[in-house]
């Protein structure tokens, strides 16, 4: 019944309304008595009014809420006594819509809030801009490393380093670059790192970064005193011997500090000291080699960079270890996905870098195993992966075999996978080992693409 009531009035209405017209019409023809037809048709009026308005009701709700929700105003409270009753579940739905979006107009202030606290607290600076340059946050670890106020635009940041501004505009997405910059006589090493986020149609360039001196003083240190241990090892091992053999010789000559007579120095005598000097003679050329191979090591020559396919490239690297895969029963598998893949590179030292690593590769392998080359792109960087199946790496020795002179395998010079690493690096590229002992070792480098 409370469902049909609202037709029932309206019918009721209608009713009405007809009777009046019908009434209006029937007097109007039939009698001369103008006040009574007047009053018929104002009748009319009214009664065609109410029926509008008392249709119209609930749109004028309706209308109302949908006005609030445009302007975000949920406090407002929608009363029943003006409904009919059989629409006053769609006012208490208006009502319950209306307490959700004040929740989750409370619930999305609070997670502004909790994230802007933590933007605020992070130790990592952060700049947000916009494709104006105009700067929409900048966090206070930003403003302490950079030792700013708030500032507007990013040219501001230009009175810190020439060119910092245009550095930041034109940070490539997930691109790192690394940016020295003198604050307060303090030298900063700034890591920076860039994002885009498109916001209501608009770019907003995120760079985040922070001071990494501390971190490559300690990691430089490191790698000093690295490489001077084995730099003493090395040459400790060939001083040493020098050392003992020169005591030697002076022994067949001398007696205490006295000059042996002629007729004490026999033939026997002439021969060990001999043989002294050839082994220091040996010594001391393996020292001299020693030195050129860290003059090479530090003397790498100006790239010449060109677009090459990357099946060219290993084609005949293929070809130069065949023999030797051949005998040792090794298969080397090439796969370059896709096979047009190229890259931009110094055709000469990338090949001796995959030279190498094919090298040590087949050298770890004793017999019947499998060597792979795979190249894919990744994003905008060209990846290189020479892996095999030897033996592997042990932790602490892949945490040392970039550094120079290192090596683990005997008549091991040392210094080929720094040259290596010097070369990618040199690309603008990374190298990067990983091994899991007795099952599987690889090599990865990262390059960028093409000119």
């Amino acid at each position: 019944m409370e469902k049909n009531r609202f037709y029932i009035i309206i019918c009721i209405r209608i009713i009405l309304i007809t009777i009046a017209c019908l009434g209006f019409v029937y007097i109007l023809t039939q009698t001369s008595r103008p006040a009574t037809t007047l009053f018929f048709g104002i009748l009319i009026i009214l009664q065609t009014g109410g029926l509008i308005h008392y249709v119209n009701r609930t749109n004028r709700e309706l209308a109302k809420f949908l006005i609030y929700l445009k302007e975000n105003d949920t406090t407002t409270a929608f009363s029943n006594k003006n409904i009919e009753r059989t629409f006053r579940g769609l006012n208490q739905s208006f009502e319950h819509i209306t307490q959700s979006l004040q929740k989750a107009r409370i619930d999305r202030e609070q997670k502004h809030l909790y994230l802007q606290t933590i933007v605020e607290h992070i130790g990592t600076g952060l700049i947000s801009f916009n494709q104006s340059g105009n700067i929409e946050l900048i966090n206070n670890a930003a403003k302490s490393l950079l030792k700013i106020g708030q500032i507007g635009h990013i040219n501001s940041l230009d009175k810190i380093k020439a060119g910092f501004a245009d550095i930041l505009f034109n940070l490539k997405v997930n691109e790192q670059k690394l940016v020295t910059v003198n604050i307060s006589n303090e030298i900063l090493q700034l890591s920076l790192r860039s994002t885009l986020l498109k916001i209501e149609g608009n770019l907003q360039h995120i760079v985040a970064f922070y001071n990494i001196k501390n971190e490559l003083d300690e990691r430089e240190l490191d790698s000093w005193q690295k490489l001077i241990r084995v730099l003493r090892h090395e040459i400790m091992n060939s001083i040493t011997p020098i050392t003992t053999l020169t005591t030697a010789i002076k022994r067949c000559f001398k007696n205490g500090s006295k000059v042996k007579p002629f007729n004490e120095i026999n033939e026997e005598t002439i021969k060990d000291a001999l043989s002294s000097t050839e082994v220091i003679e040996e010594r001391s050329k393996g020292l001299i080699e020693f030195v050129e191979k860290y003059k090479n090591l530090t003397s790498l020559p100006p790239l010449r960079l060109e677009n090459m396919k990357l099946l060219d490239l290993f084609a005949p690297i293929q070809i130069l270890f065949k023999d030797e895969l051949d005998s040792r029963k090794i298969q080397l598998i090439i796969y370059v996905t896709p096979e047009d893949l190229e890259v931009a590179a110094d055709r000469k030292l990338l090949e001796q870098v995959i030279i190498n690593l094919l090298k040590n590769a087949i050298q770890s392998i004793d017999k019947k195993g499998i060597i792979s080359i795979r190249s894919y792109k990744e994003q905008e960087k060209n990846i290189i992966q020479v892996r095999d199946n030897g033996p592997g790496i042990s932790k602490e020795e892949l945490e040392n075999i970039f550094i120079p002179f290192y090596t683990t395998r005997e008549g091991g010079s040392g210094i080929g996978l720094n040259i290596s690493q010097q070369i990618i690096r040199k690309h603008g590229g990374t190298i990067h080992a990983f091994s899991e002992p007795n099952r599987e070792t690889f090599f990865t480098i990262s390059l960028p693409g093409i000119l």
